[in-house]
């Protein structure tokens, strides 16, 4: 099944990420090394970062649920999947706005701490463990109103087959919202990092092998292309992070929510807002708006 293949891809991916940094770290800075090999297997290691109460993701998640909460109907409760849920960044929030939500993970350690969340905030979210396909295979088509399925395509080998297949559990009338990488996020982050060479093979390209693992960083046309194949039509996009990152990123260099005082990161928020949709091509992530035809 496509989505188990995904997450088991995932998973090889984060440990060749790793053995290839520790070789790349020579051509950095030898003493670096520390630093670099700490920061990608944080980076390479998602389920270390719980995003419902790290002060970056919780910064990012901002941008996401406000940009998510522009574009549902007044309906007062929808229902909404959550695919890649971790320990409830955006499921627990739009819980709390009254809407049934379904968290998937293919992690019970992330979905045990979403259920903790949940308590300690008094909302439910209903939590399945589960790769890709169980998603597409456990629901009836037309069951949701709103699929979220955000920063894991870009990730996907075969993230059109996987989005076809999730836009089918979505009705007429309903949204599909998903992240990708830029390809200015990935070439900044090899910047970053003097790997020049690598960075500048990234640039004729918009998927392959980026330190061993393997990307997509679509642009916005390419992306409507996909989209439009997958029986979806893009209705608006958004950069999520345009002067800002966290970890490993490139645009951490410029400045990290997670190291400002929450005065020093109102202010940042306010301008993400503004250049999310002014100078999205250089978003640590593109956030995508669809409905299916």
């Amino acid at each position: 099944m496509p989505g188990r293949g995904i997450l088991r891809s995932l998973r090889s991916a984060n440990s060749l990420m790793l053995g290839t940094a520790q070789l790349l770290t020579w051509r950095i800075l030898r003493s670096n090394e520390r630093y670099w090999m700490t920061k990608m297997r944080i980076a390479g290691r998602r389920a270390e970062t719980d995003m419902w109460r790290d002060p970056g993701e919780q910064f990012y998640g901002r941008l996401y649920l406000e940009a998510v909460r522009g574009e549902l109907s007044a309906k007062p409760r929808l229902r909404i999947l959550d695919v890649g849920c971790q320990s409830g960044r955006l499921a627990i929030p739009l819980a709390m706005d009254g809407h049934d939500v379904t968290g998937v993970d293919i992690s019970a350690e992330w979905l045990d701490a979403c259920k903790r969340h949940c308590d300690a905030d008094g909302v439910e979210v209903d939590l399945i463990c589960g790769d890709v396909a169980s998603v597409i295979n456990m629901f009836p088509a037309g069951h949701f109103d709103v699929l979220l399925c955000t920063e894991l395509l870009y990730t996907a080998r075969n993230a059109e087959t996987i989005l076809r297949g999730l836009a089918g559990v979505v009705n007429r009338g309903g949204l599909v919202i998903t992240s990708h990488r830029t390809k200015f996020y990935l070439m900044s982050t090899l910047v970053r990092y003097r790997m020049f060479e690598e960075a500048a093979r990234l640039a004729d390209f918009s998927e392959g092998e980026v330190l061993g693992a393997y990307y997509n960083w679509f642009t916005e046309a390419e992306l409507g292309e996909m989209y439009n194949r997958a029986g979806l039509s893009i209705t608006n996009t958004i950069g999520i992070g345009v002067v800002s990152g966290i970890g490993v990123d490139g645009l951490a260099s410029l400045v990290s929510p997670s190291q400002l005082n929450p005065k020093e990161r109102s202010g940042l928020l306010s301008l993400e807002r503004q250049l999310g949709r002014d100078s999205k091509a250089t978003a640590r992530y593109l956030l995508v708006v669809a409905r299916p035809r």
